[in-house]
């Protein structure tokens, strides 16, 4: 019976069809109680599983079941209703999956299998696939269709007081012979033996897929490639214990890109630098030139964003080829460049302290001394300093290159360096727990003139520091002027709404506050605000109830 347009249970009109597969057909449904959409699936009368495991499960990238009907022979179950993506979609759009939301949602994938298999739930999904991941408008993904999910005997012993498909694990899985999708099903699932490890493989399949436009040579690929392949063992023996072992890569991967990065950025400051040096003995003009289309750098703007740092590298090196700097900077990129387990940090070590101590102008040191501060807030741990020293010695080292600075302002770039240091002083500041000096520096890079993407983000970040100084009237000033510049930014409003209603209990200046971002339209994309909103909301009602 072909049911779109038909009421069920006198209360959800089947609007469309969302999708289809073995285990039912989903439909699109209008709540004429609530006015608002669902999800509905409907399943043959006699198939319980699915509805019996989804409806003990509460986690943020699962759709919740709210309501069973049973009609005609079927059971209908009423879900949420997810907006977004599924991320074959995604792909089959032919864009490529940027690195840093691909880890994000490899990791959130990771979570939610832990929260699956863990002793509470004990919960095999083996239907891992990329129609069943829907990554949502508010950016993070989520998982569909449970229609083959089973209870492991952990999981049947974890819920026995609650599921009708307690003690029955072993004819579950039987009953689920025989289904998956070639590809991203293990090859135990055919043969009724799935366990944990069996999501495992599915989730190394969808890493793969995942990359699939990254084929490049890279050790960020090669690494992502020999966690996926691992993941893929065919003897479950070989591949990773469990979900939290894969999790951890994942996590490591992710830290190794990040401070990768911030040292980098210190590097090409240090690029910049030597150019600048080189400039009285050669082509001065062509060089300054060459430096600021290579690096991105525009005058009174930040760096890096746009900077080629790979070119910016090599230029570096080839100048300082067969120095006694040149090689302690050699030793520290290389180090940088490895795998943690591969790095040799003894070396790297005696290659920062050779290069704090070593002699040069000032505004060579400058550069060497935000160069060094990048290194040691992005490998403390490495470099053996213990917790929130080496984010103590960054912060001795940006001062020094603040007074290098000074003594060369006339330089062209001098300008761009000295707010690049009163910036990453005022997130050293921010990590010491001293939010009056980190004001301090924000002030400082008010006064020059900035890039309003900068000055929107440094006004925001002072308002915060007053938040964390409980100066709540003086944020409230910083987030009305603010807003009376930026009308139409829904970070402002979220960030002013949370404090009024999570510090202030000021619930209704919160939720005026998000009523006035809607009537202006504020823009939402880059930040959740949707999420953020209905937090407060839900908080608000529950106040006032």
């Amino acid at each position: 019976m072909y049911e779109e347009k038909c009421l069920l249970g006198g209360r959800y009109r089947l609007e469309k069809v969302l999708g289809k597969g073995g285990q039912g057909k989903v439909y699109l449904a209008f709540d004429m109680k609530l006015g608002k959409y669902w999800a509905v699936k409907k399943i043959p009368d006699g198939s319980s599983r699915e509805a019996e495991i989804m409806r003990h499960l509460e986690h943020p990238a699962l759709p919740r079941i709210t309501d069973i009907l049973e009609e005609n022979g079927y059971r209908y179950l009423v879900m949420d209703y997810l907006e977004g993506f599924t991320l074959e979609e995604i792909k089959k759009s032919g864009k490529r999956i940027p690195w840093k939301k691909r880890i994000k949602w490899a990791i959130q994938i990771c979570s939610l299998l832990e929260y699956l298999h863990g002793p509470a739930k004990g919960i095999i999904y083996q239907d891992m696939k990329p129609s069943n991941l829907l990554v949502h408008i508010s950016g993070d993904m989520r998982l569909l269709d449970f229609g083959i999910a089973f209870l492991s005997e952990r999981g049947s012993s974890a819920e026995n007081s609650h599921s009708a498909e307690s003690g029955h694990s072993a004819e579950n899985r039987r009953s689920m012979v025989g289904y998956g999708t070639p590809g991203f099903a293990a090859p135990e699932q055919f043969l009724g033996n799935a366990e944990e490890r069996t999501d495992i493989y599915g989730f190394g399949a969808i890493l793969l897929y995942m990359g699939q436009k990254d084929e490049g040579k890279s050790k960020l690929h090669k690494k992502w490639r020999q966690i996926a392949e691992k993941c893929m063992e065919t003897s479950m023996g070989k591949r990773y214990r469990n979900i939290s072992a894969v999790k951890r890569e994942l996590q490591n991967l992710e830290d190794w890109t990040q401070n990768r990065k911030r040292v980098r950025a210190g590097s090409i400051f240090l690029a910049v630098g030597l150019l600048l040096l080189l400039g009285a003995q050669v082509r001065r003009q062509e060089l300054l030139l060459d430096a600021g289309r290579l690096l991105g750098i525009r005058e009174g703007t930040g760096l890096l964003d746009t900077a080629d740092y790979g070119e910016a590298r090599r230029y570096f090196l080839r100048e300082q080829e067969g120095t006694e700097k040149g090689e302690m900077y050699r030793i520290i990129l290389d180090t940088i460049e490895e795998m943690p387990v591969k790095a040799n940090w003894e070396e790297a070590k005696k290659a920062v302290k050779a290069l704090e101590n070593s002699e040069g102008t000032s505004w060579e040191k400058a550069g060497e001394k935000i160069f060094l501060a990048n290194v040691v807030q992005a490998y403390d741990t490495e470099l053996g300093y213990a917790k929130k020293e080496g984010t103590k010695k960054a912060r001795d080292l940006l001062r020094q290159a603040e007074i290098n600075v000074k003594e060369n302002i006339r330089k062209t770039y001098a300008p761009i360096y000295l707010m690049e240091v009163w910036y990453q002083l005022a997130k050293v500041c921010e990590k010491l727990d001293d939010p009056v000096q980190s004001i301090d520096y924000y002030k400082l890079i008010l006064n020059e003139k900035i890039p309003v993407d900068l000055e929107q983000e440094v006004r925001l970040s002072a308002a915060a520091m007053y938040r964390q100084m409980k100066n709540y009237s003086e944020a409230e000033k910083w987030y009305e002027n603010y807003l009376r510049d930026y009308p139409r930014d829904a970070e402002a409003y979220c960030a002013y709404a949370l404090m009024e209603a999570m510090e202030r209990g000021n619930w209704k200046k919160a939720e005026h506050l998000l009523s006035l971002m809607d009537q202006r339209g504020a823009e939402k994309s880059g930040f959740n605000s949707e999420k953020i909103k209905s937090r407060i909301n839900e908080l608000t009602k529950e106040e006032t109830e």
